[in-house]
Formats: C-alpha cells, sequence, structure tokens
C-alpha cells in the first residue's frame, strides 16, 4: 500500500509581511507527526513545503505528481494538507 502526502503550512509571505501568520508551519509539521505516527507514512511518503518553499509551482509540481503518480497505479493513498490564509466564496 504506497501513500504520498504534501502537507504545505505559510506563516510569511514576501510581499505581504503585515500578514504574517503564527501556527500554520507548525501546522504542516504536525500534520507529518500525525500521518506518520498513526497512519504508517514514512519521511519518504510525505513532502512539507514551508514558507518561501511553498511556492505555486512548487505546490502545483508536486500535487501534480501525486496525482500521476496515482492514475498510473503507483500511490493507493494521497493526503493534502494546507495551512494559511483562506477565504470562502459563494459557489454560484
Amino acid at each position: 500500500m504506497c501513500k504520498k502526502a504534501l502537507c504545505v503550512g505559510i506563516n510569511n509571505f514576501k510581499n505581504y509581511p503585515s500578514a504574517a501568520l503564527q501556527g500554520c508551519v507548525n501546522d504542516a509539521n504536525d500534520m507529518k507527526s500525525i500521518l506518520k505516527e498513526f497512519l504508517g507514512f514514512t519521511d519518504t511518503d510525505i513532502v512539507t513545503l514551508t514558507d518561501a518553499q511553498a511556492t505555486k509551482a512548487n505546490v502545483m509540481q508536486n500535487l501534480n505528481s501525486m496525482v500521476d503518480g496515482a492514475k498510473s497505479g503507483n500511490y493507493s493513498y494521497l493526503v493534502f494538507s494546507f495551512s494559511s490564509h483562506g477565504t470562502q466564496v459563494p459557489d454560484i
């Protein structure tokens, strides 16, 4: 049973220093620990991207790689966690 996870946590934003958060990197690291302790993931099963590493390009590259791996039968389980700013918009 192969699995892959991507844990993203963004506290600090290059172009928006006044919008800094405090717990998102911790969230990503905590999720990694939960996946390892309770769900049998290993360090090699998990990619963690935080702050400057968590660019749109890096996140999308990792997500696409995970989905491609699942489509080709390499992964049975995928996990994506994201902790940072968010918003809600109506679904019209």
